[in-house]
């Protein structure tokens, strides 16, 4: 999920201009209807990230249908791991250069994102920052 959100970041950095719908590659805004979801998702994947068989709750998050992703969160959309990585990365990125991020690995990585998901998962409602199209 960190690489997939990491990517993600760098598409968004490298085209400003892209809609949510264009960085996330999706047919809806995908950006918007998982935001609501995040908190939660937070505590999953918080809950579940040092546990040996957590891979088929990312493979939900990332790869899953409509029907893996409903039964891990009501109205929850397809491919919400993607805004989950991308909010990891853009809220890391305020207190981090890219540089340092993009060079993160074992336990120091781990320590971040668990701290950071952990802080997401407290937020009442999770904000996403709107991408529009610049004019």
């Amino acid at each position: 999920m960190w690489e997939e959100g990491f990517a993600t970041y760098a598409v968004r950095l490298l085209n400003p201009g892209l809609s949510s719908r264009e960085v996330f590659f999706a047919p809806t805004d995908l950006g918007a209807e998982a935001t609501r979801h995040l908190p939660h998702l937070a505590r999953l994947v918080r809950q579940d990230m040092d546990h040996p068989s957590a891979a088929p709750l990312y493979a939900a998050l990332i790869a899953g249908g409509p029907a893996e992703a409903s039964r891990l969160h009501a109205d929850l959309p397809p491919r919400s791991g993607y805004v989950l990585g991308y909010r990891l990365v853009e809220r890391l990125s305020r207190r981090y250069a890219l540089a340092r991020l993009v060079n993160l690995t074992g336990p120091r990585l781990r320590q971040i994102v668990a701290a950071e998901l952990e802080a997401l998962s407290q937020e009442r409602e999770a904000r996403f920052i709107t991408m529009r199209r610049r004019a």
